[in-house]
Parts: structure tokens; C-alpha cells; sequence
């Protein structure tokens, strides 16, 4: 499909007309056919427009269990009738988002209760596969129309939403056909769930080139997978720096052949030097690493070749992706630079919350500290917002923050990252106690408000380290003075 016109699943439904069976999904639940996928979707789709739904219309979509065959049925079908598609984490209640307004449906595998004006449609995969798909089932065309309601990582605060046109789309795609497509009748596997965005990216992206996407298995674990990747003859594979990690520790015990892993892409954090050559050495030497955002799709990626020549590269910008570096915000000159980007997939704006900074003419300033080699290459040098990123989760240091001076013997808190080969960075709080504590009693603290983002360590100072403005010097704390 052209990115100036279409609808984003234009290119699946090809595929379907041309190979109905062909295995487009598979999973523990079994597999699913381009047709009996395209057949569900179509049913799902038929149901909510029946139900009222216009193009435009957003849609709650929510799943309590994996779900992996379902959540991509429903992505399609939403696509195909012009909905918003908002996914929801798991147990989260149903809101408006500011700037676009309240949901008119909620679909999903489990319906929690729901506020007045929300329509709830439970659905089922097995359901919808017996159900007679309908003829005649209209789809939008108009590539404007926004495709999926995403939001930012939230490294400077709340997370910012914005929407993902099927152009964005479209054109993201058609920029990673050269080194890291997913090319016809290719078996690919991801580790980010489909209700993540570039969990869903991946997979659409696997459909439209005609590929079948396998389900990896939250069951099975790192070895079990990787015993799934080498049966089931993965070409393509996507994961975060801790699964590589963990795929390429537990190789070097079982030692399988991937003869067929054509690509192994990693994103979503930093990836360590030695680590790096560790699953080069145990795992594949098909690394591709990519450098993106939610806002941008992948900016970059770096080839074997690259990462052979300089561990810690990018790689060089995809085709279409302008880049070029902007002093960052408070910086001295010369001093650190912020990178900006600018390409047909570029999200136009946020919705609300977000600095006029961040997208102005077009260009994208994803926050991120950078230079280009002499290669054209992008080496990342952190964040300009001073994000913890950790092993791919970002944390606000500001959260932390606020917990801990919540409790009645801190006076004074301030997050910050610690340097870590595993997961890029450690989450850590320096605090001024105005009364006597236990550590492990402020961690236990922050555990109970924040789970998974708090703080794995307490420095204890006299005095948080400050410049003449006020500010915390965090890369003080970083580098271990107080």
C-alpha cells in the first residue's frame, strides 16, 4: 500500500485473497489461516457497526489473558471500519483522554463494569471463527484518519498522548524494508504483546508482507522460547536488551543451531557492549539494534557490520528519517546535543500535556542525547530528561520523588539512575531524613505505591547536591557523590 493512500490493512487483505491459507497467526491456542483471521476481524468489525459505531469513534479495547490471536483480530477489524483503537492495561478503569474525549465502546475478553454512555462487547476467538463472516463490509480509505490512540513514555512527567495516522503507520513500515524487512512466508516471534504498540506494529507489519507471526509463550519461559524459536525455524525475531540477554545465556547451555534466524532486532533500551558480544558469540550474529519512539517508529537501526565496527552504535537513520541535533535544553555550547527527527511518520502533535517544544514544523524531539560518527551512524549519550531506563521500563524520577516525600521521616528525595550492564539502568533514591528510618522500610514504602518502578537502593546525605538555580545535579548522585 502507498503511504499517500489507503487503509492500513489494505496489504493484509491482499495477502489474504491471494494465500486464504496460508497460517497468518499461531499460538498455544493453534493457528489461524490469512481467511480465518480476515473472517474474524470481519465479524468483530461487522458487530460494531451494528452497534453504532462511525469512523473516528474510539474504542477501549481491553484483554485480561494473552489473548494473541484475538487482540490482532480485533486491531484489524477496528482498522478496517476507521476506529480509534485505545488499548487499556490490564485492570485499568476506563477514561477520557484529554483532547479527544470519552470512549463510545469497550470491547475485550473480560467487560469490567462501566460508566454510562460506554458500550461493552465481550468477545471470543472461537466465537467469532464459527460466526459466518459478512459480505460487503465497508472500510475507510482515507489515510488521515487516525489508526491507534498511543501515548509517550512519560520520562518527563505524564505520559503525553497522541494518535498514530494510518499514513504514520504505513509509512513506518515502508521504511524498514531494506535491511530489517519481514519478508514473504517468514516466520516471525516477538516477545512485546500485541496490546503494547510495537507489539501490534510488528505483527501488522509480519501481515502485510505476508509472513505468520508466532505468539511467544509467557509460560515457557526464556528457554522455553528459545527451544520454540529453533522448532518452529524463526526467521525474524524482536525483543527488549533482558530477553536477548537471557536467550544468549541460556544457548550457551543448550547450544542450538538457529540456522534459519535470518534477523534478531533489539530496541526498547540501551544494550550492553559485552553483552552484545555474548549473544553474538552464544546466540546469532544477525544482531540488528534499533533506536526509535513511540512518536517516530524506529529512527534508526544499526546492521551487524555496524555494531562489529562500534558496539554502542544506532546504526544510520532509516530511509525517509531526517535527523539532525539541536543544543539541548540548558546546555552550554558546545555541549550536549538533543536529537531531533523528522519523516512521514512522524505523529503531527500530542493531544495535550506536552512542551510546545516537543514536535514544532514537523520535527520530533524525542528527548535523547546524541551524536553522528563519521560513519553517519547515531550514538546515543542519554537522556536530556534524566529518565530511568530500566531494562526498557522508563521511570519518571519525579514518581519516586513524590512517594518518598510522602513519608514522614524524609525531608528531602531525589531519584536517579544507576549505571547497569543488565537492565541499562537501576532505579535509586538519595534522601535527607528529618527523623530516623530503615532502609528497607522506604523501600517497602515505595514498593507499595510504585510496585515495579521503586527505587532498589537508598543513599543517605546530608544534603542533596544542587546548582545555583536550585536544581538536583543528578549526574552527581549518577556517579556516586552527594
Amino acid at each position: 500500500m502507498s503511504t499517500a493512500a489507503g487503509n492500513l490493512t489494505d496489504r493484509f487483505h491482499a495477502v489474504a485473497a491471494a494465500a486464504p491459507g496460508r497460517v497468518a497467526l499461531s499460538d498455544a491456542g493453534g493457528d489461524l489461516t490469512y481467511a480465518q483471521l480476515r473472517g474474524a476481524a470481519d465479524v468483530m468489525a461487522a458487530r460494531m457497526l451494528d452497534r453504532g459505531l462511525r469512523a473516528g469513534d474510539v474504542v477501549q479495547v481491553q484483554f485480561q489473558a494473552p489473548a494473541f490471536r484475538l487482540k490482532v483480530a480485533c486491531a484489524i477489524g477496528l482498522a478496517r471500519i476507521g476506529a480509534i483503537h485505545a488499548p487499556l492495561p490490564p485492570g485499568s478503569a476506563a477514561r477520557a483522554t484529554p483532547g479527544l474525549g470519552a470512549a463510545r465502546f469497550h470491547i475485550g475478553d473480560m467487560l469490567p463494569d462501566l460508566p454510562p454512555g460506554i458500550a461493552g462487547i465481550r468477545l471470543d476467538i472461537d466465537e467469532l471463527l464459527r460466526a459466518a463472516p459478512p459480505s460487503g463490509l465497508p472500510c475507510t480509505t482515507d489515510p488521515g484518519l487516525p489508526w491507534l490512540l498511543a501515548r509517550s513514555s512519560g520520562t518527563t512527567g505524564p505520559p503525553k498522548a497522541f494518535l498514530i495516522s494510518h499514513a504514520n503507520e504505513a509509512a513506518r513500515h515502508d521504511a524498514q524494508q531494506g535491511a530489517i524487512a519481514i519478508l514473504p512466508g517468514e516466520r516471525f516471534l516477538g516477545f512485546v504483546d500485541p496490546q503494547q504498540y510495537i507489539g501490534l506494529s510488528y505483527v501488522l507489519r509480519c501481515l502485510r508482507s505476508g509472513g505468520t507471526a508466532i505468539a511467544a509463550d509467557p509460560q515457557a519461559g526464556i528457554a522455553g522460547n528459545l527451544r520454540r524459536i529453533a522448532a518452529r525455524r524463526v526467521n525474524y525475531v524482536s525483543t527488549a536488551p533482558a530477553h536477548l540477554y537471557g536467550l544468549a545465556a541460556a544457548n550457551e547451555v543448550a547450544g542450538l543451531a538457529l540456522p534459519d534466524l535470518r534477523v534478531l532486532r533489539v530496541g526498547s533500551a540501551a544494550v550492553s557492549a559485552p553483552r552484545l558480544r555474548h549473544a553474538m558469540a552464544h546466540l546469532t550474529a544477525n544482531i540488528h539494534v534499533g533506536y526509535g519512539s513511540n512518536e517516530a517508529g524506529i529512527i534508526a537501526v544499526a546492521t551487524p557490520a555496524d555494531l562489529r565496527r562500534d558496539p554502542a552504535t544506532c546504526g544510520r537513520p532509516l530511509p525517509g528519517m531526517a535527523v539532525r541535533l539541536l543544543p539541548a535544553p540548558g546546555s552550554a555550547t558546545p555541549g550536549p546535543c538533543e536529537i531531533a527527527v523528522r519523516s512521514a511518520g512522524v505523529v503531527d502533535r500530542y493531544l495535550s500535556g506536552a512542551a510546545d517544544r516537543d514536535i514544532t514544523q514537523g520535527w520530533l524531539r524525542p528527548g535523547d542525547l546524541a551524536r553522528i560518527d563519521d560513519a553517519g551512524c547515531i550514538i546515543l549519550q542519554g537522556r536530556a530528561d534524566d529518565a530511568i531506563n530500566y531494562g526498557g521500563t522508563l521511570i519518571s524520577p519525579q514518581e519516586i520523588e513524590a512517594v518518598l516525600l510522602d513519608h514522614p521521616a524524609v525531608a528531602d528525595a531525589a531519584a536517579f539512575a544507576a549505571p547497569s550492564a543488565l537492565h541499562q539502568d537501576l532505579p535509586h533514591a538519595a534522601v535527607v531524613l528529618r527523623q530516623p528510618v530503615d532502609d528497607g522500610d522506604l523501600l517497602a514504602f515505595c514498593r507499595a505505591r510504585l510496585g515495579g518502578k521503586a527505587p532498589l537502593a537508598i543513599l543517605r546525605l546530608a544534603a542533596l547536591p544542587r546548582n545555583a538555580m536550585g536544581k538536583v545535579l543528578r549526574r552527581v548522585l549518577r556517579d556516586g557523590g552527594g
